[in-house]
């Protein structure tokens, strides 16, 4: 699936999702709630998610 909002990459068992509106300063909207939401649930992210902090 292809995102406007986000950049997704992965490298073997990680995954890396970047914010993609430069223009607005990576501001939140709900295109970009839902890309997001679509990637964690999507195949291409591992069922485990860890959070960098």
């Amino acid at each position: 699936m292809g995102y406007s909002n986000i950049l997704l990459e992965k490298h073997e068992a990680v995954a890396l999702i970047r914010l993609n509106r430069p223009k607005v300063h990576d501001a939140l909207n709900n295109a970009l709630m839902n890309e997001l939401s679509a990637a964690c649930r999507g195949p291409v992210l591992p069922a485990r998610i860890a959070r960098k902090g």
